[in-house]
């Protein structure tokens, strides 16, 4: 009996189509409410581009996956399936649909994203992250610190989300920690 639980370890998690359904779903809901002004606001400001809201919101989703996944390598093919399944939603093109298609989608902001959130302490990774999406949504001569307080609650919204469709949960605080 010993023998079997030091032998116990955690299985892989395994991304299912409802999952990167729910999260495409989620980017929807979130892409809506960008447009109508209602996400991503500081103090009555609007983003200067709705698309960096979308930018920002990816790079949490990416930020979750890993932290679910285990791996930066999966998480990243999940990612492209979500990105593929929310873009879907619009009906592009032909010639988009081949680029959708074959998810050549370059995450290197998201990629930035989840460094800066593994540099920073669990108090301080959220506003770190969100600095940087601050001068994304909101130009580089914005007041990141502060718009990255302004804007912790709403950008932790689509984290936590991501987390929950996998059926992880946060303890309390700041960020918190997935468990």
């Amino acid at each position: 009996m010993a023998r079997a639980l030091l032998r116990w370890h955690k299985l892989p998690v395994r991304v299912t189509r409802e999952h990167r359904a729910a999260l495409a779903r989620a980017l929807e809901s979130r892409y809506r409410k960008l447009i109508e002004g209602t996400l991503y606001n500081a103090e009555g400001q609007r983003p200067k581009d709705f698309a960096e809201g979308i930018s920002v919101d990816l790079g949490f989703v990416l930020i979750g996956l890993v932290e679910c996944l285990g791996s930066r390598r999966a998480a990243e093919d999940a990612l492209k399936d979500i990105i593929a399944l929310f873009l879907y939603c619009f009906d592009p093109s032909a010639e988009d649909r081949r680029l959708i298609d074959s998810k050549k989608f370059n995450l290197d902001r998201q990629f930035e994203m989840v460094r800066v959130w593994n540099a920073f302490g669990v108090e301080r990774r959220l506003e770190a992250v969100l600095s940087i999406g601050a001068r994304w949504l909101f130009g580089p001569d914005a007041d990141a610190a502060r718009i990255a307080k302004l804007l912790a609650p709403e950008a932790r919204q689509i984290y936590v989300r991501t987390l929950h469709v996998f059926g992880r949960t946060l303890h309390s605080g700041p960020t918190g920690q997935p468990r």
